[in-house]
């Protein structure tokens, strides 16, 4: 059996973070997820967050429901 290899600490923390901003809903804007302000609360860096998206989004834990807005 072959097991998948460790997420780095950043990236878990990154998820982590997201899934508490998308469930918490404080950085969310009607249905949409703000990353600029979600990076300056958690300094963690807005690409990783949007890497963690997609992340999350693979699994099936973001659907459209809650989408991300780019800045600009």
């Amino acid at each position: 059996m072959t097991s998948s290899p460790p997420v780095p600490h950043s990236h878990r923390t990154a998820v982590e973070t997201l899934a508490h901003a998308i469930t918490d809903g404080t950085f969310a804007v009607g249905s949409e997820l703000r990353l600029a302000p979600l990076a300056a609360r958690s300094g963690l860096a807005e690409p990783l967050l949007a890497a963690a998206v997609a992340v999350l989004a693979a699994k099936g834990l973001v659907t459209a429901a809650r989408r991300v807005r780019p800045q600009r």
